[in-house]
């Protein structure tokens, strides 16, 4: 198996577009990859990835809902992975829990003051 290759196994209750969508998610295709490979529309593959979402009981609206996504494929026996593919998903999805690693560019640290031995450090 190709290392970022997946491999839909089992339908559940996803429409045929939607184990289409689902199995380039898993291999780490982004949105716009998406809709480029299915020749449908961003918003399109936006909704699909939505309805996979809901389908998959994914709360999140982030990075995390990927990786979440593709974690409940996994564990639900709808697709087959590589298990690199799968290692990436988890690392991204422990980096993403550590709110510096994927911060946006805009956000800014704030500054705080510590007391230290009672003065002002």
């Amino acid at each position: 198996m190709d290392p970022l290759k997946a491999e839909v196994i089992n339908t559940g209750n996803l429409t045929p577009r939607e184990c289409e969508v689902l199995a380039l998610l898993c291999e780490g295709q982004v949105d716009k990859a998406i809709a480029r490979r299915l020749a449908i529309s961003l918003y399109t593959a936006k909704c699909h990835l939505e309805n996979i979402y809901g389908k998959l009981d994914v709360r999140e609206a982030s990075i995390n809902a990927r990786c979440a996504a593709i974690a409940s494929a996994v564990a639900r026996g709808l697709v087959r992975i590589s298990s690199t593919a799968l290692c990436v998903c988890l690392m991204i999805s422990f980096v993403s829990q550590d709110g510096q690693a994927l911060r946006p560019p805009s956000a800014r640290p704030v500054a705080t003051r510590i007391k230290v031995r009672g003065r002002d450090a």
